[in-house]
């Protein structure tokens, strides 16, 4: 949990593509911080998958002062369905001789890559073989049948795990492996953590995570199912959003744990830092099966049943008690006060803001052409602005238009009518994609 996702970024060598998965996103934190990080380990290709809903709010505060999005890396809006998230996070650094792969809790923010008491695991092609980072391939594949315009972000991740640049991908054991996830379809992550387990019975369930939903039934069901003998919930007192209400109902069946997580500060002083870290620990006679990631224990993250729900990624390992113990439950300080829940409700992580009814989810310009990828697609489209002047356009498929262009554009809006209403959308980025295909040598002597 004390991963330093910039180190890890900074220290590694000659990578050509790097993929980012999360929910929230800091654009001055990726300009200021991250890109610079980037810039060390060889000029990649960066594209982020962001939660639609988060990205458009941050860059509805940021946009004033951004300068790189769209030209030096890529952010893919992604959509779930109303009322969930897309939530995974990870960093793939893929290379000609050595791909590495982190899943983890963190956001792409200062909180989530340094600050916060996250969990990230670490996937090195060296000695890992394969394997999980053919199952992100296949994660990944399932993501961008959400990508509106998908043409050029494909290819994107095409290039990152090209066998012919990246020999790598072929040694080891190639067999999928190492995660579970989910992108609003297939089995529930529960129904996973349970196929994960195996048969054995499992001695004691641990649950580690900041966000519940407001009844606790993912809790409850949860613990049940797993049928543990015992069953702990480690609560970072004064900071879980575990309430009263929601804890009631399983109280009887699992204890609560105090405890913190303590951040290295200045002069070697430690300091409490916000436990956002979610993992599962199922502890069995010899051994413990660890799931850790993005998943909060939330309806939307576990239980939420067909083509609904968030889209989650989880890193699975079996470790040694030992293991489990020094690099999970070490980090943490444990504490014999009693923790006291608030009675009042709160809401999962990240509360959405209700945005508005029609989104831009695309934009990209090439030679001289505009896309505009928008939803609803049935909106009845009357307008399209483009760096605050109104141009003529064409529709060009469905929830698609076209616009011509002379120079390279920053930002566009669309008008339109939905359910009788004449809305107008947020503004948007515009990928400009001469300049995002630019390759990893071409910028390095740029």
């Amino acid at each position: 949990m004390r991963s330093d996702v910039l180190k890890v970024i900074s220290s590694a060598r000659d990578v050509t593509n790097a993929i980012v998965l999360t929910h929230n996103i800091d654009f001055v934190f990726v300009q200021t911080v991250a890109l610079s990080a980037f810039h060390r380990c060889g000029h990649p290709t960066i594209t982020v998958f962001a939660d639609s809903r988060s990205a458009a709010d941050s860059f509805a505060q940021q946009k004033v002062i951004l300068t790189d999005l769209g030209v030096r890396y890529r952010v893919v809006p992604i959509a779930m369905g109303p009322g969930f998230r897309f939530h995974p996070k990870a960093v793939l650094l893929s290379g000609e001789h050595a791909g590495v792969l982190l899943v983890g809790s963190g956001n792409l923010t200062l909180g989530g890559w340094r600050e916060n008491g996250e969990v990230w695991t670490r996937f090195d092609s060296e000695s890992d073989g394969a394997g999980p980072f053919h199952a992100f391939r296949n994660y990944l594949a399932e993501v961008l049948t959400r990508v509106l315009l998908p043409d050029a972000v494909k290819g994107d991740g095409e290039e990152a795990f090209d066998p012919r640049s990246k020999s790598w991908l072929s040694t080891g054991s190639t067999d999928d492996g190492g995660l579970v996830g989910r992108t609003g379809s297939g089995p529930t992550l529960l129904e996973q953590i349970l196929v994960a387990s195996g048969d054995e019975p499992v001695e004691e369930l641990y649950v580690c995570s900041p966000y519940f939903d407001n009844d606790g039934v993912a809790l409850r069901e949860l613990v049940a199912s797993v049928g543990a003998r015992r069953a702990t919930i480690l609560c970072q007192a004064g900071r879980t959003a575990l309430h009263q209400r929601a804890w009631e109902p399983t109280a009887t069946i699992a204890k609560l744990q105090n405890i913190d997580y303590r951040h290295p500060g200045f002069a070697d002083r430690e300091r409490s830092a916000f436990m956002h870290a979610k993992f599962y620990g199922l502890r069995r006679q010899d051994d413990v099966v660890v799931l850790a990631g993005s998943a909060n224990c939330s309806r939307a993250a576990l239980t939420v049943q067909g083509n609904a729900g968030n889209a989650e990624l989880m890193a699975v390992r079996v470790l040694t008690p030992q293991a489990f113990q020094e690099e999970f439950l070490g980090e943490l300080h444990v504490s014999a006060e009693p923790v006291i829940l608030s009675q009042e409700l709160s809401g999962e992580d990240d509360e959405e803001s209700p945005g508005t009814a029609l989104r831009i989810l695309a934009a990209r310009f090439e030679a001289g052409c505009l896309l505009v990828g928008y939803a609803p697609s049935s909106a009845a489209v009357t307008d399209c602005l483009v760096d605050g002047t109104t141009v003529p356009f064409a529709k060009s498929g469905n929830g698609v238009l076209s616009v011509s262009c002379g120079s390279d554009p920053k930002l566009v809006s669309i008008r339109a009518w939905i359910d009788d209403e004449l809305v107008e959308s947020e503004t948007a980025w515009i990928d400009l994609e001469r300049q995002l295909r630019a390759t990893a040598r071409g910028r390095s002597l740029a």
